[in-house]
């Protein structure tokens, strides 16, 4: 979660429980959480940076509806075809028990995910409140042994 999620935020802790529920995470830490995790660990930080803001903002496009064929399967219209199909397909026998229930989880993920690129803030800008890129690089003071090496 970046900076601009807001715990006392309805809508941002539903997104936040949406994305967590259908990508099988037990809990989004904030950012400044994952460096501090790192620091704790005894990591030295080398590099601490969300990509997201260097240019690789539109990650989100593709679990987006759009009018494409790709887009097509997120479109509501799409969903409905795709969830029909895997229900027949559950009836038959081809596809396993579930697999119905999986769809429309990873679909509640993908919108949660997308929404979580298009919120306003308070002050009327978007509030982006998740990134999947944000990037950590650390490295162990010299001396100290990995676990893997003290065993």
């Amino acid at each position: 979660m970046t900076d601009e999620y807001d715990s006392s935020n309805d809508l941002h802790v539903r997104v936040k429980k949406g994305i967590e529920i259908g990508d099988g995470i037990a809990d989004l830490r904030s950012t400044k959480v994952v460096s501090a995790g790192l620091r704790e660990a005894g990591f030295i930080p080398i590099l601490e940076k969300d990509l997201k803001l260097e240019g690789h903002a539109k990650w989100h496009t593709p679990l987006a509806a759009a009018m494409s064929l790709q887009g097509f399967a997120r479109s509501a219209v799409g969903r409905v075809f795709t969830n029909s199909a895997l229900s027949v397909l559950e009836t038959v026998g081809v596809a396993p028990k579930g697999t119905l229930k999986v769809q429309k989880v990873l679909c509640e993920a993908a919108d949660n995910l997308v929404l979580s690129q298009h919120l306003k803030s308070p002050n009327g800008k978007v509030a982006n409140i998740f990134t999947p890129m944000y990037l950590v690089v650390g490295e162990k003071p010299s001396g100290e042994l990995s676990t893997a090496q003290s065993q």
